[in-house]
């Protein structure tokens, strides 16, 4: 798969879980920060206690804490919101400010006016020309316990990340394609230690199936888009291992790149489970049962895309008799041979090649018309004659040969389905066959039934 877009990385359910709760987890973290700063600010308030005529006054922000307004006696009831341990120390040191004008603060906890514990901070100062003591009270309680709820979200999220870097494949890149990061999954995968692979170029550790990191990085630096798709990467024992990624570059403020994030996900064990069910065991080429899936999807997409497309059933001239000359271990390596070259000639992504049974291909390919279709099947059949692989039992050629029936449909103005076109192309090769063999049979538009 290989898309450049802004999607999102199908990751597993597990991993997408993982991701959103982070997600919710830096949400609630930012909004408890925001209560943080607004109880902050909103939870203060003055009192001050009055030594000419002994009352004790408070502000309407902290009247859940203080009686509002007390007369008499306003040191005894502000010395009386104390434990008795901390009275006798409270009281020495409303004296020693007046005596010597130095302010202190406290952090204490109190009873509130409806009984329930609060923690405050005051900070105390004598006025000596008033005769006034004041003090600036902040009630702390949701304060403090804000703070604890966020300290518990960042212990969380920290574990969280441990568990990601375990976990999740994830390699940052400079604009170089330095590695400046790599998680521990990555290191585990490819068994090399950190200091190995952070300051490598990535595509040191690209596999040769996939050398397009390079390609990926430049497209998305000139369309500033993401990427997501399946990318190889090589262990230090030099096997691979399969990820389905996301990568996303990193621009500042003046639209300079700065990095490239690549997030992926395992997925080895899927491809491994692919190449089981969709993969002929002996060529290693698609299967009929891969055929079956893709083929309905290819016929959707070239019709939604308006193109062409094109049918071409292969089969190997007079296979009987090379099994029964060479033997089947001659003809084992003779059909690997020739999948193989047929192989060679797909570039494009969405051209297809499957071994349907026996000596038998098809191979599935659109956006050509039916000259360049011809073409193509031609230079095909051409490729394997070139081979060289001798069959003396041949009637056509002193070597292995094809015969190929081709079909062009142009599905934005025919009606057709995928067992139309097999049948089509099916009939196609058996004309190849009846006219000689290793030849292409070309069966037009017009004369395609329709299923």
């Amino acid at each position: 798969m290989d898309n450049t877009n802004n999607s999102k990385l199908k990751f597993s359910n597990k991993s997408e879980e993982k991701l959103d709760y982070l997600k919710n987890l830096e949400n609630k973290k930012l909004k408890l920060r925001q209560e943080l700063s607004r109880s902050t600010k909103e939870n203060s308030g003055l009192w001050y206690i009055d030594f000419n005529n002994n009352s004790f006054t408070c502000t309407e922000k902290i009247k859940h804490i203080y009686t509002q307004e007390i007369k008499d006696n306003g040191l005894e009831y502000y010395l009386s919101t104390f434990t008795k341990k901390k009275y006798s120390t409270i009281l020495k040191k409303i004296k020693n400010i007046q005596k010597n004008f130095q302010e202190f603060s406290i952090e204490r906890n109190i009873k509130s006016l409806d009984n329930s514990n609060k923690i405050i901070f005051e900070n105390i100062n004598y006025i000596p020309s008033k005769n006034l003591l004041i003090g600036i009270t902040r009630d702390m309680t949701k304060v403090f316990q804000t703070r604890k709820n966020i300290r518990q979200i960042d212990k969380t999220i920290y574990q969280l990340m441990k568990l990601f870097d375990k976990n999740i494949t994830i390699i940052q890149c400079n604009k170089d394609a330095t590695i400046t990061y790599a998680s521990s999954a990555f290191c585990l995968k490819t068994n090399y230690d950190n200091n190995h692979v952070v300051g490598k170029k990535i595509y040191e550790f690209e596999t040769i199936e996939n050398n397009n990191i390079s390609k990926i990085f430049k497209n998305l630096i000139k369309n500033r888009l993401t990427w997501s798709g399946e990318l190889s990467f090589r262990k230090k024992d030099g096997k691979s291992f399969w990820v389905d990624a996301f990568i996303s570059p990193i621009f500042d403020q003046n639209n300079e790149l700065i990095e490239f994030n690549l997030l992926c996900n395992d997925i080895t064990t899927q491809k491994i489970l692919e190449k089981v069910t969709n993969y002929d065991a002996l060529t290693g080429i698609y299967n009929r049962r891969y055929y079956n899936e893709i083929v309905p999807k290819e016929i959707n997409r070239t019709l939604r895309d308006k193109k062409t497309i094109s049918f071409a059933m292969i089969d190997i001239d007079s296979f009987k008799q090379y099994n029964d000359i060479y033997g089947h271990k001659k003809g084992d390596e003779a059909l690997i041979r020739v999948a193989k070259e047929l192989q060679k000639s797909l570039n494009r992504a969405g051209d297809f090649l499957f071994r349907m049974g026996g000596e038998e291909f098809c191979i599935v390919f659109s956006g050509y018309d039916d000259k360049k279709s011809f073409e193509f099947c031609e230079n095909i059949r051409k490729n394997i004659e070139n081979l060289n692989i001798p069959h003396s039992g041949s009637n056509v050629h002193k070597n292995l040969t094809i015969s190929i029936g081709l079909v062009v449909s142009d599905l934005a103005h025919e009606i057709i389905d995928e067992l139309g076109l097999y049948t089509t192309s099916d009939n196609a090769l058996y004309e190849a066959k009846s006219a000689g063999r290793n030849q292409v049979f070309f069966h037009k538009a017009d004369d395609i039934e329709i299923f």
